[in-house]
């Protein structure tokens, strides 16, 4: 079975699922759409990431609640995650005052955030397995978990009801779970 690989918006991605172009999705809860199914894949964690030469760096973990002393990088309006990161981390989104828009800034990609990071701009929180624990990021990055609560996603697949391929879905869903994922919590 071949496989392609696409990213997009949630509300893009679920209406080509409807429209029987895309097979099945995979994406973070809350999902709920009529006539589709979804099964629970595995829950992961958010982590802050902050330049190497950051003050945090020396620090084991960090406060959601300090988040709002940093200029915080987020992706832009209509990105799920950024919901998701505001859900767990108010802090991160700075009132929407003139100088509170100079502390929040926003992208398009969660690379270009990563870069932005690394480039000393700012602080981000990513889910754990974007956060890039690759050589370059290593060098550049420094990853930190949170002190209180672990904010997380829920990450599920989805496909339409009726799909006369379960085996495919299966399959699907077994790679992603066999897939090496140390930050990752697998859902019961």
């Amino acid at each position: 079975m071949p496989i392609i690989v696409e990213e997009g918006f949630t509300v893009d991605l679920s209406a080509r699922l409807k429209q029987g172009n895309l097979d099945a999705i995979i994406l973070a809860k809350p999902f709920s759409e009529s006539g589709i199914q979804t099964r629970a894949l595995y829950k992961e964690p958010f982590v802050v990431v902050v330049p190497i030469s950051h003050p945090w760096t020396a620090r084991d973990a960090i406060r959601t609640d300090e988040l709002s002393e940093e200029t915080v990088l987020l992706l832009g309006k209509g990105h799920c995650f950024r919901d998701q990161v505001l859900a767990a981390c108010p802090s991160c989104l700075h009132g929407g005052g003139q100088d509170d828009l100079q502390r929040t800034l926003e992208s398009g990609s969660i690379e270009t955030i990563r870069h932005m990071v690394a480039s000393g701009v700012g602080v981000t929180v990513l889910p754990c397995s974007a956060a890039g624990a690759e050589e370059y990021s290593r060098r550049l990055l420094s990853i930190k978990r949170f002190s209180n609560k672990q904010p997380y996603r829920e990450v599920v697949l989805a496909w339409r009801k009726g799909y006369p391929r379960e085996q495919a879905i299966s399959a699907l869903s077994n790679a992603v779970l066999g897939c090496p994922m140390c930050c990752v919590t697998m859902s019961e």
